[in-house]
């Protein structure tokens, strides 16, 4: 058991290794005249000033080839006020709350069916996903060493069924996941960043026993026939935390307006046999039927990575994006894949976007079981 620990723990230092110098390899290519950029207190001006080093010219409106080249004959002490003078049409500046408000992963509304081979036994339904960003607290940052803002992350799924089915039709809404984090953000220039943090991720369920179960499953429905296995499954309590490191290259898009660009990112969760924070004991054992191993959550997670390309053109625009994960518990954790791809269309400011998703863990509570499904509805980033 001790050997089994350590060859873990063994195999968690070297991911983490992975994903420090997977960021670290990203921004070596920064010049030598970055830390001309260092010295500027604010944080657009500082990441424009790294674009210029780069030369990537900003692409804002309102400032024109006089302002650009003013821009780069201005030395670093000046930047702040010609950017912020120029970007104050395009940011929100100190005004209100709206203003540290962001996404964190794509925000997602519309159908969604299985397909043949799915385990789950679901049905078809609407779906909605939350993923939302608040930064509670920003540092002028000269640091590498210093986070650049205190953040408070908070991702949901919820499920809609009552047009759908019998089996929900007393409680037509579910939500699948309740996923809020603190974390430590660190901009690192060129369009990346890397975030520190701790999260809990449940469903917001309640059955935890096998009796409660059983009488889920014996709940007779609105056709008078038992409402079955997927629905206590459905029920189901599950809860851990994890600590989390994530590298990002978003492509600049906060400040720069590329036609043409990839985004992606690296992820890895570190599970506590913990949950609410570290107050209570992790949720994710199978209790409704004998079984030999009881699976753990980081079997089927633990491991992220993403990557999305986007073309534009005016107000028309494609995009395409490749969400994996897999386990990091052992050598047979890393076969247990899951994968979703996402193609959008940006029609002027709408973005219609369809999905397919083959793999574990659609919700907390059916984590460890195998399911298809596809989906189509209104992305926004």
């Amino acid at each position: 058991m001790n050997r089994a620990r350590s060859s873990l723990l063994s195999s968690h230092i070297f991911l983490l290794g992975c994903a420090l110098g997977f960021a670290l390899t990203a921004n070596a290519h920064v010049g030598a005249h970055d830390e001309d950029c260092v010295a500027i207190t604010d944080r657009d001006a500082r990441l424009t000033c790294y674009d210029l080093q780069h030369d990537r010219l900003p692409a804002l409106p309102g400032i024109g080839e006089d302002m650009v080249e003013e821009i780069g004959e201005a030395p670093a002490s000046d930047l702040d006020a010609i950017v912020l003078e120029e970007a104050s049409t395009t940011r929100v500046e100190n005004n209100g709350w709206l203003s540290s408000l962001s996404t964190n992963n794509p925000n997602f509304f519309g159908i969604a069916t299985p397909n043949p081979g799915d385990e789950l036994g679901d049905e078809t339904h609407f779906e909605l996903r939350l993923s939302l960003d608040y930064r509670l607290w920003e540092w002028d940052n000269t640091s590498l060493w210093k986070p650049d803002a205190l953040t408070f992350v908070y991702n949901a799924k919820y499920d809609f069924y009552y047009e759908f089915t019998e089996r929900y039709q007393s409680a037509p809404v579910l939500s699948r996941q309740q996923n809020p984090g603190i974390a430590l953000d660190w901009r690192l220039g060129s369009g990346s960043e890397i975030r520190f943090g701790w999260f809990h991720e449940s469903n917001g369920q309640t059955i935890d026993t096998l009796e409660q179960f059983v009488a889920a499953a014996t709940e007779p429905g609105g056709n008078g026939e038992p409402l079955g296995f997927e629905s206590a499954l459905s029920q189901v309590s599950r809860g851990w935390d994890y600590a989390q490191i994530r590298w990002r290259n978003y492509g600049n898009d906060e400040l720069l307006g590329y036609d043409d660009r990839w985004r992606y990112q690296v992820e890895y969760r570190a599970f506590c046999n913990c949950q609410g924070f570290g107050f209570d004991d992790k949720e994710d054992n199978v209790f409704w039927r004998p079984i030999d191993e009881q699976p753990d959550i980081d079997d089927y997670d633990g491991l992220r990575a993403s990557f999305e390309r986007m073309l534009s053109s005016g107000d028309l625009g494609v995009s395409a994006r490749l969400d994996l994960k897999t386990g990091t518990s052992g050598s047979e954790a890393l076969s247990n894949i899951s994968g979703r791809i996402s193609l959008a269309l940006n029609l002027n400011q709408l973005r219609l976007s369809a999905f397919y998703f083959d793999g574990y863990g659609k919700e907390p509570s059916t984590y460890h079981i195998r399911s298809r499904y596809a989906g189509l509805g209104l992305q926004f980033n």
